[in-house]
């Protein structure tokens, strides 16, 4: 079954709720077009507080036929209004609620008649450890050992990933419950060699967005067919990537 990683529900001038709405009614979508290629299940990397809707994502997984996992945790610090709850949680509280969404329901969706969980958990790292926010940390370290939860973890084009690791080691999490996020935009493969040796899992997305220059991101990581990885304009990205990049990866492990 493929999986593709994506942030969906970020809100932007014009978006929201009625404005998913309508786009589920008179467009296929991501949803529908990977599910055409084959795709059979969707992440959704955006957290409550910063743009999740729960309701939404259960309307495309019923009118797509894609299971779409949804998430709890939280995201960069700018995505949210300046007095939102979450930072004024202690780590403790911040735990419960992120257990309370991993094993009951999406808070905005608790009271429905089909409550929506989350089956993950997302955090995102700033542009250092120290500018992370430590008590968030530990809460979604605590859920993860609570939970035993997959952990996924955006990072600053793969800054600091080390420190995170440590941490999280010493928060007595399974390094194999880790992902980290967009770490081919720091192309270093004994590094991630050295990453990838602890058990965590490595994301690597560039070859998505041609902004990043992904012929030359991708090769220094996976492979030296520089043309597998560029952009292909006017091709549905989801399912030609998903043919495309499969077929480079096996010609790359041979």
């Amino acid at each position: 079954m493929a999986i593709t990683i994506c942030g969906s529900n970020r809100r932007r001038n014009g978006s929201g709720r009625a404005g998913a709405e309508r786009r589920i009614s008179h467009s296929p979508g991501v949803d529908g077009l990977h599910r055409a290629a084959g795709g059979g299940a969707m992440v959704d990397c955006q957290p409550g507080g910063c743009g999740r809707n729960g309701r939404i994502l259960a309307n495309l997984s019923r009118a797509t036929g894609v299971h779409v996992i949804a998430c709890t945790g939280f995201h960069l610090r700018r995505y949210y209004p300046p007095h939102a709850m979450l930072w004024q949680l202690s780590a403790e509280a911040a735990a419960d609620l992120f257990v309370e969404e991993l094993t009951g329901a999406l808070r905005e969706t608790k009271n429905d008649s089909k409550p929506v969980r989350a089956g993950f958990l997302k955090i995102a790292g700033e542009s250092s450890f120290e500018q992370t926010p430590g008590h968030l940390l530990e809460a979604a370290a605590a859920a993860c050992r609570a939970t035993g939860c997959v952990i996924e973890m955006h990072t600053e084009r793969g800054t600091a990933v080390e420190e995170f690791l440590q941490f999280f080691v010493d928060q007595k999490v399974d390094p194999r419950r880790l992902v980290f996020c967009h770490v081919d935009k720091r192309p270093d493969f004994g590094f991630h060699e050295a990453l990838a040796k602890t058990g965590a899992m490595l994301e690597y997305d560039t070859f998505f967005r041609p902004k990043y220059k992904p012929g030359n991101q991708c090769v220094a990581v996976v492979g030296k067919d520089a043309g597998c990885w560029s952009w292909q304009p006017n091709r549905p990205g989801n399912e030609h990537g998903g043919q495309q990049y499969v077929g480079c990866l096996r010609r790359a492990a041979d």
